[in-house]
């Protein structure tokens, strides 16, 4: 399933847990990784990186840097005038 099937299937959300959830799988996707390889990676179980791609879940910053910092990449946050 590529990023934009994925995107369809649960439909978009204007959270930060749904845009977390997509930056995790477009990166794993890039990346050409499974859920397990990822986890392995980074050093956690594959039952996270599952939740931290549920759009509802809500990941720390800390992990998501984590991540990041994994694959020499950057966690920006924003606020964004709605």
């Amino acid at each position: 399933m590529d990023l934009q099937e994925f995107k369809e299937k649960i439909g978009f959300r204007e959270t930060a847990a749904y845009y977390s959830s997509m930056a995790i799988v477009g990166l794993r996707i890039e990346e050409k990784l499974t859920q397990k390889q990822l986890a392995e990676k980074i050093g956690t179980k594959a039952e996270s990186i599952t939740r931290a791609e549920n759009p509802d879940y809500y990941p720390s910053l800390k992990w998501l840097e984590k991540i990041a910092k994994k694959f020499n990449r950057k966690v920006r946050v924003y606020f964004e005038k709605v």
